[in-house]
């Protein structure tokens, strides 16, 4: 059976939390001082992609134009913002999966005088290969198999079914650098292959802004969900993140389902008044909605919830999410549908 694991550290002007194993986050929605973004989100989630205004063609290939894909164009969907391609985040990606193969070792943090070093930091990285930023995320994904084809777009759905993965690949970054790579021989599944243990093939994803492209920074009227009308082929169960974020329960033998991110400005107050998702077998269990003030692992801000089914949900199957709530006081009410893949 294949091992999947993932991890999200964050740092420059993000709330700076480095959680491995397999999560946690960071995140900050709010532009620094020297402009304004060009970007502003939808109202509300729309069912048609948003315009990419300031996103690019990209190089990407294979694996890595799966992955990319998929993070740009559920952003998008839902009303986070583009990411367009910048090639020093390619650098910064690759140069770090590179270190993981060389090394075995599946973890943001690098060590001086080994194999493949370029920078201890995610931040340290970035540098290194030419990128001068303001803010800055960091996604990996791992998986112990042989059988490596199709790990692009596996790494990234399997990031968006985990809560705090969830949380920061919505934050409001405009650039992205893509990386898959696998140790053995060339030709064994994966885009690129490097001296490594044979099994493990990697995920990395940089997410950035810069000082020409500051973050994305969301209307104070915006409700924004993730999974939102439109989304389709969403993984339909989370079999581990760390920091674990139902503490009380094993995920790899009691899993939940995928979890619904809901997002207001920074700064603003979220407050989850009522939620139901009903899919094919009707009403779906869930969890207590997790927010800042019950966040077992003290990663959600006061802006941010998170919605959780407390079992599976069924692959290939239609859902339906009804959400009220208040935005810093003003009441709110999202309803829409999204689909799970195989």
């Amino acid at each position: 059976m294949a091992k999947a694991f993932f991890s999200y550290a964050a740092v420059g002007i993000c709330a700076g939390l480095l959680l491995i194993g397999c999560g946690g986050g960071g995140s900050s929605s709010a532009a620094p001082a020297g402009g304004t973004p060009t970007y502003t989100a939808p109202t509300t989630n729309a069912s048609v992609p948003v315009v990419a205004t300031g996103a690019s063609a990209t190089t990407y290939t294979g694996e890595e134009l799966a992955a990319y894909n998929w993070f740009s164009t559920n952003r998008q969907t839902c009303g986070f913002g583009p990411l367009q391609q910048n090639v020093q985040l390619d650098t910064a990606a690759r140069n770090h999966i590179v270190w993981m193969v060389n090394n075995n070792t599946f973890s943001h943090y690098e060590v001086a005088a080994t194999a493949g070093f370029t920078g201890v930091t995610p931040w340290d990285r970035m540098a290194a290969a030419g990128y001068s930023g303001v803010q800055f995320g960091e996604i990996l994904a791992g998986i112990s198999t042989s059988n490596k084809t199709g790990f692009g777009l596996k790494g990234a759905r399997n990031l968006l079914v985990a809560p705090y993965h969830l949380m920061g690949a919505m934050q409001g970054n405009r650039e992205i650098g893509v990386s898959v790579k696998s140790g053995g021989p060339i030709g064994s599944g994966a885009d690129y292959t490097v001296a490594g243990t044979a099994n493990e093939s990697y995920l990395a994803v940089d997410m950035a802004a810069s000082h020409a492209l500051l973050p994305q920074v969301q209307r104070s009227t915006d409700v924004l969900t993730y999974p939102c009308q439109g989304v389709t082929g969403t993984a339909y169960a989370l079999t581990a993140e760390s920091p674990n974020p139902v503490p009380s329960r094993n995920l790899a033998v009691n899993p939940i389902g995928q979890p619904v991110f809901v997002q207001v400005l920074a700064g603003n107050v979220l407050v989850i008044t009522s939620v139901s998702v009903t899919g094919p077998a009707g009403a779906v269990a869930l969890l207590p909605t997790m927010t800042a003030s019950n966040d077992p692992n003290q990663v959600l801000l006061a802006n941010m919830a998170i919605i959780m089914p407390s079992a599976p949900l069924s692959p290939s199957s239609a859902y339906s999410v009804f959400i009220t709530g208040t935005n810093n006081g003003v009441g709110f009410s999202r309803s829409f549908g999204f689909t799970t893949g195989t």
